[in-house]
């Protein structure tokens, strides 16, 4: 499955991938911003696939210019209260610097409400990351949990459908202007791709979406 829009293109994460995100994920300017910080191996890396490999789970490699430059997910994906929890990171220091981790965002949120037909996100963010705060901000999240316990390194924030399409208005101006309004998503036959076609196919035809979609089978 691929998810292409805003010039970036989301790639289902393959089992053959996994030893690059292990490798970008055990690195320091990654790991320090994350709950688990501790070494992770290559049998846990196999672990760890083995249980996120499923349909309550869509992990994305990130490809600007074709290049991999970070990893997206929508993970622990509950159906019927139609919620999940989405993260980020990107490795590629020019990438990281630049627009491409909001567009990476506002592209794997549309796919989030429009095609998993979800309704609210959550994520975590660590309270040093003013980077990721100031964007995930700029798309609608909203802290929700502020442990004044300063133990606690994350905060949690939360985002609506509503609320995303309300505050992302020029945002997705910008990203119309620059890259156009066209989103395209490939189909494949695993079990991802079957369970998102079985999603279109129970839709309405316009989900209401704000952009022009287009569904290849491959």
């Amino acid at each position: 499955m691929k998810w292409t829009q805003y010039g970036l293109t989301l790639s289902l994460l393959a089992e053959s991938e996994i030893e690059m995100v292990r490798y970008w994920r055990n690195h320091p300017d990654v790991s320090r911003f994350m709950e688990y910080r501790q070494y992770i191996s290559a049998d846990m890396q196999q672990q760890w696939f083995a249980g996120i490999n499923n349909t309550q789970n869509y992990f994305f490699i990130i490809e600007h210019q074709t290049i991999p430059i970070g990893l997206i997910s929508t993970t622990n994906i509950d159906w019927q209260g139609k919620s999940a929890e989405c993260g980020i990171f990107v490795w590629n220091e020019k990438a990281a610097g630049s627009h491409v981790p909001v567009f990476a965002v506002l592209a794997m949120l549309n796919f989030v409400f429009w095609v998993l037909q979800l309704e609210t996100t959550y994520i975590k963010v660590h309270r040093e990351n003013q980077k990721a705060k100031r964007y995930n901000q700029a798309l609608g999240y909203q802290l929700i949990d502020d442990d004044k316990n300063l133990t606690s390194d994350f905060q949690l924030y939360q985002l609506t459908k509503a609320v995303f399409i309300q505050k992302t208005t020029i945002l997705r101006q910008l990203g119309s202007k620059t890259y156009g309004d066209k989103a395209v998503l490939q189909l494949e036959n695993t079990p991802h791709d079957s369970s998102v076609n079985q999603l279109l196919k129970e839709s309405s035809t316009d989900f209401d979406k704000p952009f022009e979609l287009s569904v290849n089978y491959l």
